[in-house]
């Protein structure tokens, strides 16, 4: 997830779809497809010529047929969009989390520089042509103190709140930015987590402790399965190290790495487990 859309060469063209040595960008659709979120071909002059800025960030409407490269906030465009690093790892290189109702795009990204950026992009139901995008990694103000978001790994439907975090595991919130909190401290890496998709005030997230099930107003957690990462027999056993949620909550895919043996990917279905449709 997500799927990736199937595209003529003709589109691509258009889109200006990144590719090197055969290698296209990884493509992030909104989720109702209008929006195509992926790395587009260097625009001319843009980092002189020279490949210190990977490739830069670019949307595409399928409705209006029109693309534009996404500008870095507080700069004049064509000279300055938002960078990411490698094609080939689009984890790595760069990452897109959209809400629900595809109004909002939350990104993460290494630079070709090892910068590695954060950002949050909202307007696409109100005004797709003139974007907002806010560079959460330069810092905003949470209760009296500046913090600096990385790994955006959950959004919740509407967008105004996503979830980050490897070791702690934080909340933030755009509707109320006091009710933004740390939801746990412990030394537990988080490998994955997803908003219920019937409730925002629910959270599921996998540790090394296993798959859990947060209410976000009650503070209850529920410890769903803890088989998950119990087989370690040591610090150096295959483990998962990522999980991506299916969107409506049916199953999660578990990356395992192999510690030099071969990486393997695990399907668990959910299906009990998801909170029922109203």
């Amino acid at each position: 997830w997500p799927l990736q859309p199937l595209l003529d060469n003709g589109k691509k063209q258009t889109m200006r779809l990144a590719a090197i040595s055969g290698q296209e960008s990884f493509i992030f659709p909104s989720p109702n497809v209008r929006f195509l979120a992926y790395l587009a071909e260097r625009p001319a002059g843009w980092c002189g010529g020279m490949d210190v800025c990977g490739r830069p960030l670019a949307i595409y409407d399928q409705v209006e047929d029109t693309f534009q490269y996404v500008p870095y906030p507080g700069t004049n465009p064509p000279n300055e969009y938002i960078p990411s690093g490698d094609l080939w790892n689009f984890e790595r290189g760069y990452d897109i989390k959209w809400s629900a109702d595809s109004s909002t795009l939350y990104g993460f990204t290494i630079t070709s520089g090892n910068a590695s950026l954060t950002y949050r992009i909202t307007g696409f139901s109100t005004s797709p042509t003139s974007l907002s995008v806010e560079m959460l990694s330069d810092g905003f103000q949470v209760q009296n103190k500046t913090v600096y978001p990385v790994r955006v790994i959950a959004v919740s439907s509407d967008g105004s709140r996503f979830l980050t975090g490897t070791y702690g595991f934080w909340l933030y919130d755009f509707a109320d930015l006091s009710e933004s909190k740390l939801l746990t401290d412990r030394d537990d890496w988080i490998i994955g987590a997803s908003f219920d998709p019937h409730d925002d005030n629910v959270i599921w997230y996998i540790n090394k402790f296993g798959l859990f099930c947060r209410d976000l107003i009650t503070a209850e957690e529920v410890l769903i399965d803890a088989s998950i990462n119990s087989n370690r027999a040591t610090d150096r056993s295959p483990w998962f190290t990522n999980a991506i949620f299916a969107p409506d909550l049916s199953a999660i895919a578990l990356y395992q790495n192999g510690n030099g043996l071969s990486d393997r990917i695990f399907i668990y279905r959910l299906q009990s487990q998801a909170t029922p449709t109203p």
